[in-house]
C-alpha cells in the first residue's frame, strides 16, 4: 500500500501514468476495505453463533480517564 502511494507521489500530476497509478492505489484501498469488512463480518458471525447473549454498553471513557480531585496519587 505505502509503496503504491510513494510511486504515485513521484508521478507528474495529471499525466496518464499518474492516472494509472491512481487506479492501482484505489484498487489497493478497495482490497483492504473488503478484507476488513470480511473480517468484521466473520467475527460478528462467530460471536452470534458462540454466545447466547451479546450486550453493548455505552461508556463515558473521557470521564473514566480523569483522576478525582481528591486523589491520593498525586506526583
Amino acid at each position: 500500500m505505502e509503496h503504491e502511494q510513494r510511486v504515485l507521489s513521484r508521478k507528474e500530476h495529471g499525466s496518464n501514468n499518474y492516472r494509472e497509478q491512481q487506479r492501482k492505489v484505489a484498487r489497493r484501498h478497495a482490497d483492504i476495505k473488503r478484507k476488513r469488512r470480511d473480517f468484521l463480518h466473520k467475527l460478528s458471525t462467530w460471536y452470534a453463533e458462540t454466545y447466547d447473549l451479546v450486550a453493548v454498553e455505552k461508556l463515558d471513557a473521557k470521564s473514566m480517564m480523569e483522576l478525582p480531585s481528591n486523589s491520593h496519587n498525586r506526583a
